[in-house]
């Protein structure tokens, strides 16, 4: 805008124009001006608060979700326009920031504060609303088990030879399990730890309750599952003269095979070509590389 491509600048040359603004906080507004990275907004979006174990520090989620979040929220309203701009003729400005995509990912938690007046309290890893929902331990590693309604309550109980736990008065309802959730979480871990996490994984899918294994970032590498789905692939990089692995593309088309045709470029790779496609003659761009100007091998 400053340099005169600002919307209202363009759209007179072609009113068709889809024009995207993503900041960190919108193009309006007293924060307009502010600087903004992912965990700044998180602290500032309610994330952080609400995240980690009951009494403790605000925690910061692993991971730049609202950067990456934002982006796909983005590439939604610019498809919402393209489909708009077929129905009208008209092109529009579309305003995105970070922070109102992640207020917006917050709704359970600004919802419940606004029915009940209250600011709901960290949960480590479970749900105020459900329990058993949570991370449990077994003989070997820990498990997620998330028993969200009666069915699965039962069924969680009966594949765990628990039976017992239905008669118990404390836990006949989710609300009951609710109030009582750290002796029926006792309870749990009790059985579990007597269990390796593939027996009680085991046990569990059967009965078709979610559940999962608590990874880390080695186990996703050797993981069966995501081997078999192809999620990583192996990129050729000539400063390793060899390939690399790396994250590939997460969605499934049927009639499209995702293969990475590039590599990541080498440090001043393309400094050539793009300084000639700018117009500066050979000459003039190892003289640039004689001024440390420019970089290319």
């Amino acid at each position: 805008e400053e340099i005169g491509f600002g919307y209202e600048d363009v759209s007179k040359i072609n009113p068709r124009i889809i024009y995207c603004s993503l900041s960190g906080f919108g193009q309006s507004g007293p924060y307009s001006k502010w600087r903004a990275f992912d965990p700044v907004i998180q602290a500032m979006c309610g994330s952080m608060a609400a995240t980690g174990e009951q009494g403790g520090r605000p925690v910061r989620n692993a991971g730049s979700f609202i950067d990456t979040g934002t982006g796909v929220m983005l590439a939604y309203s610019i498809l919402a326009a393209l489909i708009t701009r077929e129905k009208t003729g008209k092109g529009q400005r579309i305003d995105i920031s970070l922070f109102e995509s992640a207020v917006s990912w917050m709704n359970y938690y600004i919802i419940y504060y606004l029915l009940t007046g209250e600011i709901p309290e960290k949960m480590g890893t479970g749900y105020k609303a459900f329990f058993p929902y949570g991370l449990f331990e077994t003989k070997d590693r820990p498990v997620y088990i998330a028993a969200h309604n009666e069915k699965a309550w039962k069924a969680l109980c009966e594949t765990l030879d628990a039976g017992y736990l239905l008669e118990d008065e404390r836990f006949k309802t989710n609300d009951d399990r609710c109030r009582h959730r750290k002796e029926l979480e006792e309870e749990l871990n009790k059985i579990l730890r007597k269990m390796s996490c593939d027996e009680v994984l085991e046990r569990l899918t059967k009965a078709e309750i979610a559940c999962g294994p608590l990874l880390t970032v080695a186990d996703l590498v050797d993981n069966p599952h995501l081997k078999e789905r192809e999620v990583f692939i192996r990129v050729k990089h000539p400063t390793k003269n060899s390939e690399v692995k790396s994250v590939g593309m997460p969605i499934k088309f049927s009639g499209i095979k995702f293969k990475l045709r590039y590599h990541p470029p080498k440090l001043g790779e393309h400094s050539i070509e793009i300084l000639k496609d700018l117009g500066y003659s050979e000459d003039e761009i190892y003289r640039l590389k004689e001024k440390k100007i420019v970089y290319f091998p």
